[in-house]
């Protein structure tokens, strides 16, 4: 029989916006979450891909996940946050992002209205969730098997404004080019340019909703050489007209 494996880390939150949302992060997610959604939609754009979910949906943020989010209700956005952690990780939260759905909420409602008051009762029930839950989890790639393309996903991070060679990553990886291509495109699910546009375009979306600067100022920010280049790689992207997204936003 194997050893059973502990939540070390355990925190709810109970979030709820009116009309538009917009979250995300360029830093590399420390532990799994746990997002049910209860009123709204959300879209989510992760490794050069769109993921949608509605309302009674699950997302699944894999520990090590990137990702930025657009959410809209009519009126209300509501949805839990449960972010967790094992004392073996590699052991169980060996899924990636992705949305699930035809979760039952029951248990959940009870997990988030027993948080504050009796926080032991409320993990006790997380747990009974996790068990049912794992098992409409599709494996897929894990935290583990970026390890060896950690440096490049930490460099692209850090100069994705900038061109950056492939030599470069595979160098820093300790890889050769095509090894260090092949390898990346089977762990990441898209190519080193294409995580990096996807990186770029999530900045986008942020200073589109949080700054005033026009398009053609954070089209130069970001190092697109042309305004219109950018509309071409932000809308082959998210789906959306950055236009028509900053105009949601005022």
């Amino acid at each position: 029989m194997s050893e059973p494996n502990f939540i070390n880390y355990f925190k709810c939150i109970d979030y709820r916006y009116n009309n538009h949302f917009t979250a995300g992060s360029l830093v590399i997610f420390k532990h799994p979450c746990i997002g049910y959604l209860i009123k709204g939609r959300g879209e989510f754009l992760y490794e050069g891909k769109t993921y949608h979910a509605d309302s009674g949906d699950v997302i699944y943020i894999a520990r090590g996940s990137r990702y930025y989010s657009v959410w809209e209700g009519n009126p209300e956005i509501h949805f839990y946050s449960i972010n967790y952690s094992f004392t073996s990780p590699a052991d169980s939260d060996n899924y990636p992002f992705q949305i699930v759905k035809g979760v039952d909420r029951e248990i959940l409602d009870k997990v988030m209205n027993s948080y504050e008051s009796t926080p032991l009762e409320s993990l006790g029930l997380f747990y009974l969730f996790l068990n049912d839950f794992h098992k409409k989890l599709l494996p897929g790639r894990t935290y583990k098997s970026t390890e060896t393309l950690m440096p490049a996903l930490v460099y692209i991070s850090e100069h994705y404004t900038e061109k950056i060679p492939i030599s470069l990553l595979a160098e820093i990886c300790n890889l050769s080019e095509s090894r260090f291509y092949t390898k990346f495109k089977n762990a990441i699910g898209c190519t080193p340019i294409e995580y990096k546009n996807n990186l770029t375009i999530q900045k986008a979306l942020d200073m589109l909703t949080n700054t005033e600067k026009s398009i053609e100022e954070i089209s130069s920010e970001l190092g697109f050489n042309t305004s219109s280049y950018f509309r071409k790689v932000f809308k082959s992207i998210t789906g959306k007209n950055p236009k028509e997204l900053k105009a949601q936003n005022k």
